[in-house]
């Protein structure tokens, strides 16, 4: 074999280096912004139009997936969207309600909630550990090789469970390893969707620069989406947005996928829906403007950082957003909204500064520091808040009159739970078990908040400030029979259905049998009914015993029994 070397100078190899690594860099920018491909199918075999979309603004949670609507009914197939295997099962009264999670071999798992109910394989897989725990809720792991399922397979029934509003099916991906919620959108699952976010109007804070408090918030309604000049206070400025997307074929008002703000053509703030964390879910109370919402119903997106604010959805934040205004000074403010197909609105607008505002000087003497754990106690109370609890420090206030114990303000949320205890003097014994806390609302209605007794205290562990008050729950829940009597027959019934309620602490648990036998009754918490399936159980002969054993959370009790025939 014949070798021919070539004579290179150090500068032609140092050329030809340069241009390789060029080549080879260009290769890795191209490669990494080449969007993935996923050969995910459908859920559903019905068109997908939504009525929520991935990220957009819930109370204490952004939403982690999509919801599909399923024309007002329920009973649609629900397919998996590709091969893998059914690695959870969760059935609760609330939250998801009936769900199913699909593990792929992709790195990705698919979830499926508010199911109506399951194929017959994995009812049949799930009603044999329901009768196993003897529990109707239940969280199942099956093994890799339990329950295999197949691209397109029908796994369930499209419903209305848990805590759904109405009938259609949650649908989420989430990478397998991290179960961090992704965008479906970024799936290749594409929705019509030709309209322009809409922009209500936007808001301008300004700050005390020390205690980060707000001194004033600037409304601004927006024409055809420029503004005049604004004048507003000079000093530490925030910026925020109330603002939605609507998609075609539907008049659900729905998150914004993407938010940039821009000061005098510089980015300060900018964030994106692609991916959310289990964990960081209740930062959204910080993300928005919470006091704003409590007082108004409507969320401002806040486009700068409270300082406890540990959310890492934020793709870029200058200054943590914050911009400082000075007087006689011009700023060209922009905001760019954007929806998933790149459809966007824009509000522009000028502020000049004014001479700066005198802070408020009414604060309280107690300011809870949010970077450590704070106490505050008197003769007959005491709370302790945990470091991070609170996006910010804040000023505290306490008050105790006619038996209300005033505690803190309720228009700032809470991002841990903090302990409150009320201290109790002559505690009769027969009634202490029965004692319980009780949050009152601003209408006068009291929502039970536990309350555990020790050490001369009655505590529990909440996450809202407020008024709050101690009451006793010495009622038993009811227990009312829906489609049967005492020794009716019920031969042509399908369903035994019971309605049981308590009205101050809350059902807890619940236990029914027939003969003596477990059976798994279904709780429906919107309508706070019970339903059992004959076709669960063979029952031996025509006449049967029904029983139901019902506690609320404080451990009053209601034993029901009725007799009742069914024909074999």
């Amino acid at each position: 074999m014949r070798h021919i070397t070539y004579a290179i100078s150090k500068k032609e190899m140092t050329k030809i280096l340069n241009i390789f690594t060029i080549i080879i860099l260009s290769f890795n920018i191209l490669w990494a912004q080449a969007p993935k491909k996923y050969n995910f199918v459908s859920p559903l075999d019905i068109p997908l139009i939504l009525s929520g979309t991935f990220g957009e603004l819930r109370s204490n949670h952004f939403h982690t997936g999509i919801d599909i609507k399923t024309k007002g009914r329920i009973g649609f197939d629900v397919k998996a969207i590709d091969d893998g295997f059914v690695s959870r099962i969760n059935i609760s009264p609330y939250g998801y309600g009936k769900a199913i999670y699909i593990t792929h071999g992709n790195g990705y798992t698919s979830v499926y909630a508010h199911l109506n109910n399951f194929s017959p394989e994995i009812e049949k897989f799930i009603k044999k550990e329901q009768y196993k725990k003897k529990r109707y809720s239940i969280s199942i792991y099956p093994k890799k090789d339990e329950i295999k399922i197949f691209r397109n397979q029908v796994i369930a029934k499209s419903g209305n469970s848990g805590g759904s509003a109405g009938p259609h099916l949650h649908f989420e991906i989430r990478d397998t390893k991290t179960e961090k919620p992704q965008n479906p959108f970024n799936f290749g699952y594409s929705i019509k969707d030709n309209k322009k976010p809409t922009i209500n109007s936007t808001f301008i804070y300004s700050f005390d620069k020390k205690s980060n408090a707000i001194l004033s918030l600037n409304k601004i309604y927006l024409n055809n989406e420029t503004v005049d000049t604004i004048f507003t206070p000079s000093g530490l400025t925030g910026f925020g947005i109330d603002s939605f997307d609507r998609l075609d074929n539907a008049n659900n008002k729905n998150g914004v996928y993407s938010v940039k703000l821009s000061i005098n053509d510089e980015t300060y703030f900018e964030y994106q829906m692609d991916s959310l964390v289990f964990s960081e879910q209740r930062y959204i109370n910080s993300f928005i403007d919470y006091a704003y919402y409590k007082e108004n119903s409507s969320r401002i997106q806040k486009l700068f950082l409270d300082p406890g604010n540990n959310l890492s959805l934020y793709n870029y934040k200058l200054d943590n957003g914050y911009a400082i205004i000075e007087e006689n000074k011009y700023y060209t403010i922009e905001m760019i909204v954007e929806d998933y197909k790149g459809n966007k609105s824009t509000a522009k607008f000028v502020v000049k500064g004014t001479p700066q505002i005198i802070a408020n000087t009414n604060k309280s003497e107690i300011v809870l520091d949010y970077t450590k754990d704070n106490l505050f106690e008197t003769d007959n109370f005491r709370i302790k808040i945990p470091e991070g609890a609170l996006y910010s420090n804040v000023d505290f206030y306490y008050s105790y009159h006619d038996s209300i114990h005033f505690i803190g303000d309720p228009n700032i949320p809470l991002q841990k739970s903090c302990s409150i205890g009320f201290k109790l003097n002559d505690l009769k014994d027969s009634i202490a078990g029965n004692m319980i806390i009780v949050l009152i609302t601003d209408k006068g209605k009291t929502l039970y908040a536990g309350g555990k007794i020790k050490d001369g205290y009655i505590s529990t562990r909440t996450r809202s400030f407020g008024k709050y008050g101690i009451s006793y729950d010495t009622i038993a829940p009811t227990v009312n029979p829906i489609n049967f009597k005492q020794n009716k027959w019920l031969t042509k019934e399908k369903y035994l259905t019971v309605k049981i309620e308590d009205d101050i602490s809350g059902i807890k648990s619940y236990k029914g049998e027939i003969d003596g036998r477990w059976i798994r009754m279904e709780f429906n918490a919107k309508n706070s009914t019970l339903k059992y399936n004959f076709a669960d159980l063979n029952l031996k002969g025509k006449k049967h015993t029904f029983t139901l054993a019902v506690k609320d959370n404080v451990g009053n009790s209601t034993n029901y029994k009725a007799i009742f025939y069914r024909k074999l």
